[in-house]
């Protein structure tokens, strides 16, 4: 479930590319596993569905996010400047940085991830 999140908040973990696309109040992924996720945004919340049947909403307050999975996993997140700090309930952590239309992410494993907007595509690898 844990890399399922990652696919919605960051891309995939994995070197392959993953692939955005926001179309309303609504975000599509899909990775080359076959793996996608749909978040529509209402309000001050985000509820994601993936396709392994799990789901995942999010709720915006200020400058953070708390975010609890239908497993039972949870995640809080804070932005500071350009940079957010995500904390993981299983103790992994994550920090992406924006640079503009990039996005960096080091998660607490060692490795890395870049992510870029073109158009109103996200594509990550």
């Amino acid at each position: 479930m844990l890399s399922m999140v990652v696919l919605s908040i960051f891309g995939s973990v994995a070197s392959a590319q993953t692939t955005c696309q926001t179309i309303g109040n609504q975000r599509i992924c899909n990775d080359p596993y076959g793996n996608s996720s749909t978040t529509q945004r209402i309000g001050n919340q985000d509820i994601t569905n993936y396709s392994n049947g799990q789901s995942a909403t999010t709720q915006r307050i200020g400058n953070q996010n708390i975010t609890n999975y239908s497993n039972g996993e949870s995640a809080t997140s804070q932005q500071i400047g350009n940079q957010r700090i995500t904390n993981y309930s299983n103790g992994t952590s994550a920090t992406t940085q924006n640079i503009g239309n990039q996005t960096i992410t080091t998660y607490s494993n060692g490795t890395s991830k870049t992510c870029q907007y073109i158009g109103n595509q996200r594509v990550c690898n």
